[in-house]
C-alpha cells in the first residue's frame, strides 16, 4: 500500500511540475493570442466605422464604455456586445488625435478562480489615429497597447 502511495505522489509531483512549466507558455500562445487577436478584430472595425462616420460628418463619433452599445448602433460596428469582455471607448487628444481603447471588464476579475489565471488576460489596447490633413485621407492608426506588468509569468525556460 505505501509502495502504491510513494508511486503516486512521484506521478502527481511530475505532471505538477510539467503544468509548472509548461502551463504559461501554453496560456500565452492558446488563450492570450486567441484574445489578443479578437480585440484587435473589433479595434479594426470601429476604426472603419469611424472614418466612415467620419467621411459623411466631417467630425468622429465620441462614446465612453456605458454608452458603447449605442454608439455600435450608430456606427453600425458588427460587433457583438454579449459575448464580448471587453469595454470600448473612443476620445480624442487635445491636438486632435482620435484614440480608440479597449479594456477588459473589471467584473472578469473578480470572479477568476484562486490561483489560476483569468480566462480573459487583463489588457488595455489603445490604437491612435492621428489628426487628418484632408478629408479624403484616411490615416493609418498606431498601436499602443498598454502593457500592465513587466515581468512575465512561468519559470522562463522558454
Amino acid at each position: 500500500m505505501i509502495r502504491m502511495v510513494t508511486s503516486l505522489n512521484w506521478v502527481l509531483g511530475f505532471v505538477a511540475l510539467i503544468i509548472a512549466i509548461v502551463g504559461p507558455a501554453a496560456y500565452d500562445n492558446l488563450i492570450v493570442k486567441r484574445e489578443r487577436d479578437a480585440v484587435h478584430i473589433a479595434l479594426r472595425a470601429i476604426i472603419e466605422a469611424e472614418n466612415a462616420y467620419f467621411q459623411t460628418k466631417r467630425q468622429y463619433y465620441l462614446f465612453d464604455s456605458s454608452q458603447q452599445a449605442a454608439a455600435f448602433q450608430l456606427l453600425r460596428v458588427k460587433l457583438n456586445l454579449s459575448d464580448t469582455d471587453y469595454l470600448y471607448d473612443v476620445s480624442q487628444l487635445p491636438k486632435g488625435d482620435l484614440v480608440v481603447r479597449a479594456m477588459t471588464r473589471p467584473e472578469l476579475f473578480r470572479d477568476k478562480v484562486m490561483f489560476l489565471p483569468p480566462a480573459t488576460p487583463p489588457g488595455i489596447y489603445r490604437r491612435i489615429i492621428p489628426v487628418r490633413t484632408s478629408l479624403d485621407q484616411i490615416p493609418t492608426p498606431v498601436v499602443q497597447d498598454v502593457k500592465l506588468s513587466n515581468k512575465s509569468r512561468g519559470f522562463q525556460f522558454f
